[in-house]
């Protein structure tokens, strides 16, 4: 199902309202409302794709509200298009330098409000493709640092079960780190899960060998039982770990 942007305007002017519903009902879901106070309350709530504030509400400046949104770390994130009228060049420049993303010049044209929202609904997309992308990559960063924690805790498990002691706490961690594994590879992916956790930290994992101390022929394997009617895991064993002789 595509997701339609929502477009929130802030407007008490009859005339402009009906341009804007003209102009872009088929580009969003576009909603009203009269004053700046309530604008406000709607931006922080709703959270819209974007805004498009008027240069004159009956209970504040366009200019005041922006200012409002843009010190709301709720809505400083929400692109803001400020009416204005045209020619008037300082006034333009100071809205953008508080922050407007655009302006939108007054009597409305349809080409141009037209062309100046798609343009910042389509950079609004940008940029939440670009979060998503970066929290994919954050995923992969944590399921790697997850399976070296997993490959040096089996290693571990491995030694302990050659020298025939109890590995049974390797086991429950072992276990406990596929289950991060799994939680930040598919975040959210049962019914009704919980978001996904920034993971507690691992426990420091056994320190590897030096490299001229690692044989250059593979090392022997120890099997490592499982229960009953499942595969063994075989695993290497480190030939100067004095559990493994």
């Amino acid at each position: 199902m595509n997701h339609r942007p929502h477009i929130l305007i802030v407007c008490d002017t009859a005339d402009d309202q009906s341009v804007l519903q003209d102009v872009l009902a088929d580009l969003a879901e576009v909603s009203f409302v009269n004053s700046g106070e309530q604008g406000i309350r709607n931006a922080q709530a709703w959270q819209p794709e974007l805004m498009v504030l008027g240069a004159a509400l009956a209970d504040m400046a366009g200019a005041r509200a922006l200012g409002a949104l843009k010190k709301d770390p709720r809505t400083a994130s929400i692109p803001v298009l400020l009416m204005a009228e045209r020619g008037d060049a300082d006034a333009e420049s100071r809205l953008l330098l508080q922050g407007a993303a655009d302006v939108l010049h007054t009597p409305l044209r349809a080409e141009a409000v037209r062309s100046k929202v798609q343009l910042h609904l389509n950079l609004r997309r940008h940029v939440r493709r670009l979060h998503a992308a970066e929290q994919i990559e954050q995923h992969a960063q944590r399921s790697a640092e997850l399976l070296d924690d997993l490959l040096a805790t089996a290693q571990l498990a491995a030694r302990h079960v050659a020298a025939g002691h109890s590995a049974e706490q390797h086991f429950a961690r072992l276990l406990a780190t596929g289950q991060q594994m799994k939680r930040t590879l598919a975040p959210g992916r049962e019914v009704g899960a919980a978001p996904m956790q920034q993971a507690p930290a691992a426990a420091p994992a056994a320190a590897a060998p030096p490299a001229s101390a690692r044989p250059e022929t593979p090392p022997p394997a120890a099997p490592i039982a499982g229960a009953p009617g499942e595969d063994h895991l075989w695993l290497p064993l480190d030939p100067q770990d004095p559990a493994a002789r």
